[in-house]
C-alpha cells in the first residue's frame, strides 16, 4: 500500500481519470509525500491532470509508464517532470519515497502575463511529455527544494521563485524541442473513460471505438501507439485490478465478483486472473489472509 502525506488532498475522477487538485485557486500548488510499501498495491494508475507534475525520488525505484513512449525508470537520486495534461501511470519496483510539487501553469504567472505567453504556453502545448533532470546541481536545488516550510517567512515567494528557477533551466535545456505541438491525445482518454465507467458492462472493442467514432483498426493503432497494448488487454487489465479489489476487500462470492466485473462466466474469468497474476483468485483471496 501507498501512503500520501499531502498539503492538500487530491482525487483522481474514477470515469475520466482526471486527477484534480485540490489547492487555493489563488496559489495552485500542492505538495506531496508518496510511499510505496506494499508489493500488492505498489502503482498510481493511468491517469492525468493539468498541472506540472516536477519529483524527486528520494529512495527505492520508481517506473513511469507515458502515454505513446512506454516505461521509464527513475532511481533513487533522480528527479524528472511530467508535461501538464500527460496521461500516465506510475509503479514502484521496491519501497519507493517519492517527493513531488504539482503546481498549475498559473502558479509561474497568470494566463495573460508576458511570461506565461513566452515560456509557459510554448512549453506546455510543445510534443514534450516527459524530462528525465539530470545536472546534479539542479537535482540538489530540487532536493532542497522540498524542505521549505510554510511556516517560513515569505513562503510562497520563495517557493515560487525556487520552482520557477528550475523550469527556466529545463525551458533553456529543451528549447530546440518546443517547435513541435504536441499530438492530440483527446480520443485515448475517452476511451479510458468509458472503460473505467463500465467495465462491468458486456462492452468489446467495437463499443470503444463507436464511443469516439473512430473504426476498430483505428482504435487498434490507438492503443497500440499510446499504451502498447490493445484495447482488450487493457479492459482486462482493468477488470482484473477491481476484481484483486474486491478478493482483498470484501467477501462477496467469487461468482458475483467475476460478474460485476463484465466476466460472462467463472470459468473464463478465473483463467484471466491467473493469466496476470500467476495464481487463481481463490488462492490469491486466501494469501491475501495470511
Amino acid at each position: 500500500m501507498y501512503h500520501i502525506d499531502m498539503a492538500n488532498t487530491n482525487n483522481v475522477d474514477n470515469k475520466t481519470k482526471k486527477e484534480e487538485i485540490t489547492a487555493d485557486q489563488e496559489f495552485p500548488y500542492s505538495k506531496e509525500t508518496i510511499v510505496f510499501d506494499d508489493e500488492r498495491d505498489n502503482e498510481v494508475p493511468w491517469h492525468w491532470h493539468p498541472y506540472f507534475e516536477l519529483f524527486y525520488i528520494d529512495e527505492g525505484k520508481i517506473e513511469y509508464t507515458i502515454e505513446g513512449l512506454g516505461p521509464v525508470i527513475f532511481d533513487k537520486g533522480e528527479a524528472g517532470i511530467i508535461n501538464t495534461n500527460i496521461l500516465h501511470m506510475t509503479r514502484a519496483l521496491k519501497k519507493t519515497v517519492q517527493d513531488v510539487h504539482l503546481f498549475s501553469p498559473y502558479f509561474l504567472d497568470d494566463i495573460q502575463g508576458i511570461i506565461y505567453k513566452r515560456y509557459i504556453s510554448p512549453f506546455i502545448s510543445s510534443n514534450i511529455k516527459y524530462i528525465k533532470i539530470t545536472d546534479p546541481d539542479i537535482i540538489d536545488f530540487l532536493k532542497r527544494s522540498y524542505m521549505i516550510k510554510r511556516s517560513d517567512t515569505g513562503y510562497e515567494l520563495i517557493l515560487r521563485n525556487t520552482i520557477s528557477e528550475i523550469y527556466l533551466y529545463l525551458y533553456k535545456e529543451h528549447l530546440s524541442d518546443l517547435d513541435d505541438t504536441r499530438s492530440n491525445d483527446t480520443k485515448i482518454k475517452e476511451v479510458l473513460s468509458f472503460i473505467y465507467e463500465c467495465f462491468g458492462d458486456d462492452i468489446d472493442a467495437d463499443d470503444m471505438a463507436m464511443t469516439v467514432g473512430i473504426s476498430k483498426r483505428a482504435l487498434y493503432r490507438l492503443f497500440k501507439s499510446a499504451l502498447d497494448m490493445t484495447p482488450n488487454g487493457f479492459l482486462n487489465l482493468h477488470r482484473i485490478k477491481e476484481a484483486r479489489r474486491r478478493l482483498l476487500e470484501t467477501d462477496d462470492q467469487i461468482t458475483d465478483i467475476a460478474i460485476d466485473c463484465g466476466f460472462n462466466s467463472v470459468s473464463y474469468f478465473c483463467k484471466v486472473f491467473k493469466d496476470e497474476t500467476g495464481i487463481s483468485p481463490l488462492k490469491f483471496r486466501n494469501l491475501a489472509k495470511y
